[in-house]
């Protein structure tokens, strides 16, 4: 089984997330080591290992003395650290030529060049260019990464477009969802989570709007406060965890509900539990390349979903998910909705079940092992012992000329071919949800 090393500043046990979607699958091809941004401790530098399935480690390291605020993630004063710690683990596995390493931060763009791997793979989510707060060097890891890049995974239409002529290699991959998770006739009536999330509701009488997701500077929290001045019989629950942000910065109001991060194996409760979801954000530099997990996973909870104009809800759900264009619009959504009749809810939920069931983690995680293995072919490979011959074979006759990569496609492709702009919105047949 091949290796593949994750550089990620996101935590693992933090938020489930676009990282986990995919790594925790590739991990059936591949053994995945996760490296998360180190962190500071008492006592010497190490790697504290955690194995969480035969082929899937994550690893934090544990940095003495205090960490650079300017550099919190693999570079700075940390760099030489972490990538001895990270080199001794890889040489006591017997790794000696490092197959691929992906990374989801610029921050990381030192760390892969002293690693030298034969596969650099970018899963891009920001853009950076043209934003006043990205800091020089960043900036300049981040170019530096595009160029270097085998594959540069965009994690949109809207970041794919600025992305798309930075490298020969950008693919057009957003987020997709595991829609059996979230499909209503598959919850578990009665089971801890499902109780869990009744008691969270228990008290809140009248229709029930509902956010999940990080709680950050990218919401329009003044859009969440006039909601719940407009309509007091409303009860807006937002649920997860609180960052960069004080709990004094978040609007109070008798119907608004602050109930914290709650666990993945949660969500789809919680979203019975509403009448309408919501997509609650503020349209800024921060946003204006956001994909949102949530957005297929509310869709695929058959909820009906009310969003601010983010470029790429528009571009992906706009003819199932209601867009609007200001906080009056968002209210009469909602009103809309709510009062919504049994035919235009059957359209409705028919037009979400088609668009979550073409745009599964599974197939994403598929689309993605044929391109590791295509790319992995271009490059020499390095002389193996006769044992791993098999899995270098079977890279090998994936990346054929023959081999079929499937591409899944509504309006957008999964993987849009790199090079071109993104597609137009266009439907297509169900019959060509997977393409060569």
């Amino acid at each position: 089984m091949s290796h593949l090393l994750v550089l990620t500043h996101q935590r693992w046990n933090f938020i489930h997330r676009r990282t986990q979607q995919l790594l925790g699958r590739m991990a059936r091809r591949f053994h995945v080591h996760v490296v998360e941004a180190p962190v500071q401790h008492d006592g010497p530098a190490r790697l504290l290992r955690q194995r969480l399935t035969p082929h899937l480690d994550v690893l934090v390291p544990l940095l003495p003395g205090p960490i650079d605020a300017d550099h919190p993630g693999f570079d700075g004063d940390a760099l030489p650290i972490v990538r001895a710690l990270v080199a001794d683990y890889l040489a006591e596995r017997g790794i000696e030529h490092l197959p691929i390493a992906w990374t989801t931060t610029p921050s990381a763009q030192p760390l892969i060049a002293a690693l030298d791997p034969r596969t650099v793979v970018y899963d891009c989510l920001e853009d950076l260019a043209d934003d006043a707060t990205t800091s020089p060097v960043l900036a300049a890891q981040d170019d530096a990464l595009l160029r270097r890049a085998d594959l540069v995974f965009a994690g949109g239409p809207a970041l794919y477009e600025r992305k798309r002529t930075a490298n020969a290699n950008v693919y057009c991959l957003p987020s997709a969802v595991d829609a059996d998770r979230f499909a209503p006739h598959r919850l578990q009536p009665g089971c801890a989570e499902h109780r869990a999330a009744v008691t969270l509701h228990a008290a809140l009488r009248g229709p029930r709007l509902g956010f999940y997701g990080v709680i950050d500077d990218r919401l329009d929290l003044g859009l969440v406060a006039a909601i719940a001045d407009a309509r007091p019989d409303w009860q807006l629950v937002m649920a997860g965890p609180v960052e960069g942000l004080q709990m004094s910065q978040l609007p109070q109001r008798d119907n608004i509900h602050w109930i914290g991060r709650q666990p993945y194996e949660r969500l789809p409760y919680l979203l019975a539990e509403w009448d309408v979801a919501l997509l609650p954000y503020a349209l800024t530099h921060r946003t204006r390349c956001l994909n949102p997990t949530q957005t297929l996973e509310y869709m695929a909870a058959e909820k009906p979903v009310v969003s601010t104009a983010l470029a790429d809800v528009k571009a992906l759900y706009g003819d199932t998910v209601r867009v609007a264009q200001d906080r009056m619009d968002v209210i009469a959504a909602c009103d809309e909705l709510l009062a919504e009749g049994p035919a235009a809810r059957q359209r409705r939920v028919t037009d979400m079940t088609y668009a979550a069931s073409s745009m599964s983690w599974e197939r994403t995680a598929q689309a993605v092992a044929v391109l590791l293995a295509k790319a992995l072919a271009l490059k020499p490979l390095p002389a193996v012992p006769a044992a791993a011959g098999a899995g270098a074979a079977a890279a090998a006759a994936a990346a054929a000329p023959g081999a079929r990569l499937p591409v899944l496609a509504r309006r957008f492709p999964l993987v849009a071919t790199p090079g071109t702009a993104a597609p137009r919105p266009v439907r297509v047949p169900a019959s060509q949800f997977v393409l060569h």
